[in-house]
């Protein structure tokens, strides 16, 4: 949102600016537009009083005709300006609204993250408490094991711990560690 924010600001004031230049030129166009007329009806007055002239008269009506297109022109830029002021006004509208969407959505997915995280770290945490109980285990038939053993020398056979669940236990902490530090870097980029 950062980097974007300025650039909003900026279209804003852009806009701002162009509608200015905009009101501006209108009002221009509507001052040299009466001028126009003024000077076209003055004109039209001189014509009467002239004599009949036909280089005047032909004078007179290139300079109305040529007034008239610049009026014409004039007219034409300005609403060439307002439909770009208006353009840039919903241009810049939409992108306010991606941006609130995009902000939303990271809002969402670091909500999401961090109860992930939360949960991969009760799994490891539950994963570690089950493994020291399985070691505590271990260590006390090994040490019933070596106690028979020195109590009865002869009997050198003793019963078998069984550790074939430690490896698929340890396995099983990695992973989750492993999940849990691709969360949590997921979740701080």
């Amino acid at each position: 949102m950062g980097s974007e924010e300025p650039h909003n600001i900026e279209l804003k004031v852009e806009v701002e600016s162009l509608k200015q230049e905009l009101q501006e030129k209108q009002q221009s166009l509507e001052k040299a537009w009466t001028e126009a007329e003024n000077q076209s009806n003055k004109d039209e007055a001189e014509i009467c009083r002239l004599p009949k002239n036909k280089h005047v008269y032909e004078t007179l009506g290139k300079k109305i005709q040529a007034l008239h297109e610049e009026v014409q022109s004039a007219k034409t830029k300005a609403e060439k300006m307002a439909t770009l002021a208006e353009v840039e006004k919903k241009h810049s509208l939409e992108l306010n609204k991606q941006l609130m969407d995009l902000s939303k959505k990271q809002d969402e997915i670091k909500k999401s993250q961090t109860l992930l995280i939360a949960k991969k770290d009760k799994k490891i945490n539950e994963l570690i408490k089950n493994m020291k109980g399985k070691e505590q285990l271990l260590e006390l038939q090994s040490t019933k094991k070596l106690n028979l053993s020195l109590e009865k020398p002869e009997q050198t056979k003793v019963q078998e711990v069984s550790t074939e669940n430690i490896p698929e236990l340890i396995t099983d902490c990695e992973q989750a560690m492993i999940d849990c530090r691709v969360v949590f870097t997921l979740g701080h980029k």
